[in-house]
């Protein structure tokens, strides 16, 4: 509601069925989107959001993208809420982590992953060497 259509805010920035199909029918490891899945269980209510902000028709392509793909893992950021949650999947078991905010005190904005097993080495600040 404060954003300017065009000068702040576009339109596109919406996921279509476009982004969908473009994705191909392949499993995916990770699947990194602005969006989460439809109602990821842990995940609700969504904090510092209005009804307004929670765009359904996009949050259910992202869904549609989970489910054609079975992504490992599926990080997100829209909500500024840190949380993981899991959904099942075509392809077994699909791992959902929300990201806070960057202005989140907690670092709860930061994912450190093992890229050989997408599990989470924890926050930031409790790895060793530097998190940029």
């Amino acid at each position: 509601h404060r954003r300017t259509r065009g000068l702040d805010f576009w339109v596109e920035e919406t996921t279509s069925a476009g982004d969908v199909a473009r994705l191909g029918p392949g499993r995916l490891d990770v699947l990194v989107c602005h969006d989460a899945p439809a109602r990821p269980p842990g995940a609700e209510p969504l904090p510092r959001l209005s009804p307004r902000q929670i765009d359904e028709a996009s949050r259910a392509q992202v869904a549609a993208a989970v489910a054609a793909t079975s992504p490992r893992l599926v990080v997100h950021g829209h909500w500024h809420h840190r949380y993981t949650s899991e959904v099942p999947t075509p392809g077994g078991v699909t791992r959902i982590e929300g990201l806070a905010s960057n202005l989140e005190a907690d670092d709860g904005a930061l994912l450190a992953l093992d890229t050989a097993t997408l599990a989470s080495m924890g926050k930031s600040a409790d790895l060793e060497g530097p998190t940029s």
